[in-house]
């Protein structure tokens, strides 16, 4: 299902993991996207990811494509 798109708002979480063997050493960067309008989330393990699916969702304007 699609949705006429006016306005959209994404709340867009990042936070690195840590490793637990080495304290100190920061991993990989993570991330989540909450849809404000609808309160859907998706969890992300990399930012690549995430601003992969950021684009699909403005690929084509006029819809919302929810459940990729």
């Amino acid at each position: 299902m699609t949705y006429p798109v006016e306005y959209a708002s994404f709340f867009v979480r990042l936070w690195r993991s840590h490793h637990a063997e080495e304290d100190t050493s920061m991993g990989e960067w993570h991330g989540e996207v909450e849809h404000v309008q609808t309160g859907m989330k998706w969890e992300f393990d990399n930012v690549d990811e995430l601003l992969a699916f950021l684009a699909r969702q403005f690929a084509h304007p006029s819809t919302w494509h929810p459940a990729e």
